[in-house]
């Protein structure tokens, strides 16, 4: 009978290898139910078969390395470069490798040894591991012991992973001097720019001289209340070769062109700030936050830019009352986009930030808290919806030809423009996050019929239930 039984087990695993084997054999002893020798026979040469493979996963989930010498394990690994991408796709489940006993656990092996290689690269070349007593794995039918045992591992290299990030690489304050940078808070740092480079900046974006740019950059930087902050020194002065409205359409599959969003740029709608944010910072600050903060700056920018030129139109001599009303009605709608967007959106979302910052347990819900705050703010400065950027920008651009010219031609054109906006926010609030715009505009025009039309029927019929 013994024979028998261990001729079937070589035939239920045949050339099947790692995990595969392990799941052949486990299946098997479980279908030996009356027979309890067999049962035994097949229980122990699985607990045989498994001693190997527990201890790659004990050196994965206690130590974050993988040992695989014959390619059975259930990790692989692509690379090894650091980097938040690089890191996400570095190592990656081989989901038939997987015993089957082992499936309710396997994304708690998988991360646990994944936040121990991030911790192993974030410490000094003679730094040790943090280290966690082990607890040897072996394999039992009966009593999963193995699951409680990985799921502790797992919690031990979750929160080393994230206390080295926050204590060691104070994350929250990087993150906090990038936000008070590249959303522009406090605005000193605009005036000091624009009195510093201004002239510089005008000119054509590939006309402009960077050689001593950096420089002038830097004197506006320590000059200003932002230069004080920590980690200043992480913020680096880049000019963007791509325009802002390439940016925003590239973000939506179908938002435009090349001929659309390759127009031509100045310095002043070409300027930046980069994050020098290097590992593991850069598991929370990537690629794509930075690139999410510099639309917010290059936005943010072009508002002030614009609402600075019409302030300064008041040292003009105006012909007409017209003008001066045009003047009013343009700086106040520049005034409240920029409260709007500053106040009503970047700090709201700051703060629900701060929040799901301290609740986070993990790198993951860290960067997802963070990464959600980027998208929402994006959203509420309309730069997360084409449409929305367009109107936007359209009626942006008009109050600046009118700083320029003071032309009565661009009063319909801007009140045409902003009518639109109006529409398009109405519209697309509930999935743009913008239900508040168009409730907290009404005040600003309730004296301009064209535009207090608009924002009546929108009103009437969100109350009468039509829209």
């Amino acid at each position: 009978a013994s024979m028998k039984v261990l001729n079937d087990i070589v035939c239920s695993v045949q050339d099947l290898r790692g995990g595969e084997t392990l799941s052949a054999l486990h299946n098997f002893s479980n279908s030996l139910i009356i027979d309890s020798h067999g049962k035994n026979l097949a229980i122990n040469a699985t607990i045989a078969a498994s001693v190997p493979y527990f201890q790659s996963i004990s050196m994965w989930i206690y130590k974050g390395i993988l040992f695989d010498p014959f390619d059975e394990f259930m990790i692989t690994q692509k690379g090894c470069s650091k980097g938040a991408t690089n890191w996400d796709g570095m190592f990656n489940i081989r989901e038939n490798a997987v015993p089957i006993f082992l499936k309710d656990c396997q994304t708690y092996i998988y991360k646990a040894g994944k936040y121990l290689d991030a911790v192993r690269k974030s410490l000094d070349e003679m730094e040790k591991m943090p280290q966690f007593p082990e607890v040897m794995l072996t394999y039992d039918s009966t009593d999963e012991n193995f699951v409680d045992i990985i799921k502790t591992a797992h919690h031990f290299a979750s929160i080393t992973l994230r206390d080295i990030i926050l204590n060691r690489f104070n994350l929250f304050e990087r993150i906090k001097t990038a936000k008070s940078f590249l959303c522009l808070e406090g605005g000193d740092l605009f005036h000091n720019i624009i009195d510093n480079c201004g002239e510089e900046l005008d000119r054509p974006a590939h006309e402009v001289c960077v050689s001593y740019l950096p420089v002038l950059i830097s004197s506006s930087v320590e000059t200003s209340s932002l230069g004080g902050l920590k980690h200043a020194d992480q913020m680096v002065l880049y000019m963007e070769r791509e325009t802002l409205r390439w940016q925003v359409y590239n973000l939506h599959p179908f938002g435009g062109t090349d001929g659309e969003c390759r127009e031509e740029q100045t310095g002043l709608e070409a300027l930046t700030f980069k994050v020098e944010a290097k590992w593991p910072v850069s598991l929370v600050i990537h690629q794509m936050a930075v690139k999410c903060y510099q639309m917010l700056f290059r936005h943010l920018f072009y508002l002030k830019r614009v609402h600075f030129k019409l302030v300064r139109t008041r040292q003009n001599k105006f012909h007409s009352m017209r003008q001066h009303y045009l003047r009013h009605i343009m700086t106040v709608f520049l005034q409240y986009c920029i409260s709007y967007m500053t106040i009503g959106t970047v700090e709201v979302h700051w703060l629900h930030f701060e929040l799901a910052f301290n609740e986070a347990g993990s790198i993951e819900e860290l960067r997802q808290a963070h990464d959600n705050m980027l998208y929402k703010c994006l959203q509420g400065c309309m730069l997360a919806s084409p449409r929305l950027f367009h109107k936007l920008r359209k009626a942006l651009e008009i109050c600046s030809k009118f700083a320029d010219d003071m032309s009565l031609k661009n009063e319909n054109p801007f009140i045409t423009a902003v009518s639109g906006l109006i529409n398009a926010a109405y519209s697309e609030g509930p999935t743009a996050g913008l239900e508040n715009f168009t409730k907290e505009m009404a005040p600003i025009f309730q004296y301009e019929p064209r535009i207090a039309l608009t924002l009546k029927s929108f009103f009437w019929k969100q109350e009468w239930g039509f829209l």
